[in-house]
């Protein structure tokens, strides 16, 4: 077969937005940002779960104000099964402010904590001793009512909005300079806004948000960063609202509008599609029809690879109140205990370095297929037919379901493929005429009223591998050396444009 052409998306955005930018209307429409900073930022994964020989993880991670002002955002935390919120609070980050904090274990489930200076409230505990806990908050849906949910998953951050320095909420969040010691300016946190009304001083969104996060198990000897996937554009209003709501969310686009880059041989397009809600307009920017990353499992290496594919828009889509959920199946499957579980269909192959196949998609959850079973979903790759409980690397337990078991033992690296084609299904159509489209090479518009399908699902993800010479021949036995590396995935995306 002949390899698909993949490319990241940031690679793909740069020229596009800088040339045709000035042509798209209406002014805010939401986007990736291919330079990682705006205004609200979806991290794919967190754990706190722990190995099999009971080594634990810890998700460091830290959220960046660039911006001149402070900001106002709103931090929701999600479990990885069906994509439940577990935690939410506000946090008021001062101009040039940078907030950083720890998931660990609590207990049966995962909780928060920061030692950090900037403002929070609630307040958050400031060590491990006294995280804060994850909440069940997802009782009765069918994927289990335990704790343990909480250990993985995903999060966002949004901002809520622009603060005022000189109003009393920009004051009571800015740090007094304090250069005594290292991090000890700290801000008085007095009178935080806690009800609904928009706080005095507070203007529209304006971006400026950056953040990462780092997968550490100290007793491995391993840390897996990544960077939070930066959306631009994504309000043109004041977002506020208490701790405790339901919004806002990375959902609450406003207005409406994405702008999606399309790569053609003969020429990429923009298309700026209008929707009838801003989860349709998020999950516009996030379709892909494929994921492409590589993997290992080497043994001269001890190589191990998870890849996380995480759908963070499903919950809005498959919703009782919602009456068209594609572009999700959402199909009742059996479970590892027998249990049906709502599980999204896809197709896999693999190859070696040298582009040689086995053929045939390996079997995950029968029938023979693949099946993403959890918005949040660990793919482990096994070497020689191997079976495990979790994934290798991160030991996550939502994981895809190995049938007829793992790789084939001659393909033990290369690159592999994750498709979620369906065109009868497998697709977000914008509504009939609400799509401009531009030519990014000419800045012409092509059309101004075309009809837009975008085909595949909407992810967002990362591949982990880790490698280890402890104990093999030649490697001095006194040395512990665990290694390990983190690989963004390269997508393709495809769409259908009717004039």
């Amino acid at each position: 077969m002949t390899s698909p052409h993949v490319a990241s998306r940031p690679a793909h955005l740069v020229a596009a937005f800088t040339l045709a930018g000035a042509l798209v209307t209406p002014s805010h429409a939401v986007r990736l940002d291919p330079d990682g900073r705006g205004q609200a930022l979806i991290y794919p994964y967190f754990t706190a779960r722990r190995l099999i020989n009971d080594n634990p993880f810890v998700t460091a991670f830290t959220v960046i104000n660039s911006d001149s002002s402070p900001k106002a955002v709103r931090v929701r935390f999600f479990e990885g099964k069906a994509g439940a919120q577990i935690l939410d609070f506000n946090l008021f980050l001062g101009a040039g402010d940078v907030w950083t904090a720890g998931i660990v274990g609590v207990g049966t489930g995962g909780g928060i904590f920061s030692a950090d200076n900037s403002c929070t409230y609630p307040p958050i505990g400031r060590n491990a001793a006294n995280a804060i806990s994850f909440k069940a908050l997802y009782q009765n849906d069918g994927f289990g009512d335990s704790l343990d949910r909480t250990l993985e998953g995903f999060f966002e951050i949004v901002e809520m909005g622009r603060i005022d320095p000189a109003s009393a909420l920009g004051q009571s969040v800015t740090h007094n300079q304090n250069f005594s010691s290292p991090n000890a300016s700290v801000p008085s946190c007095v009178n935080l806004p806690t009800g609904p009304a928009e706080p005095g001083g507070m203007s529209r969104p304006v971006g400026g948000l950056s953040g990462s996060a780092s997968l550490i198990n100290v007793n491995e000897g391993t840390d897996f960063t990544f960077d939070g996937i930066a959306l631009s554009q994504w309000s043109d209003k004041v977002q506020w609202s208490p701790t405790g709501n339901f919004e806002p969310n990375t959902a609450s686009v406003s207005p409406p509008v994405s702008t999606v880059l399309q790569s053609r041989e003969d020429g990429d397009v923009m298309v700026v599609s209008r929707w009838n809600a801003g989860y349709q307009a998020l999950s516009a920017i996030l379709m892909t029809e494929r994921i492409v990353n590589q993997y290992s499992v080497e043994p001269l290496i001890k190589a191990a690879t998870d890849w996380i594919v995480t759908l963070p828009t499903k919950r809005f889509h498959v919703a009782s109140t919602v009456a068209d959920k594609t572009p999700f199946l959402d199909r009742l499957t059996t479970g590892p205990t027998g249990s049906a579980i709502r599980a999204e269909p896809a197709s896999f192959l693999y190859f070696d370095r040298e582009g040689q196949t086995p053929g045939d998609e390996i079997c995950f959850l029968g029938p023979c297929g693949t099946y993403l079973p959890y918005v949040s979903t660990t793919l482990p790759y096994m070497a020689n037919g191997g079976v495990t409980p979790t994934g290798l690397v991160l030991g996550g337990a939502n994981r895809i379901l190995y049938q007829s078991g793992g790789l084939n033992s001659a393909w033990i690296n290369g690159w592999a493929e994750l498709r979620f084609a369906d065109d009868d299904f497998r697709r977000l159509i914008a509504p009939p005429g609400a799509s401009k489209v531009i030519n990014t090479s000419t800045g012409d518009v092509i059309s101004a009223t075309a009809t837009v399908t975008y085909f595949g699902l909407p992810v967002v993800g990362f591949a982990v591998e880790s490698y280890s010479t402890t104990g093999l021949p030649g490697v001095n036995p006194n040395v512990i050396s665990n290694y390990g590396g983190s690989f963004v995935h390269r997508y393709q995306r495809r769409m259908k444009i009717a004039p």
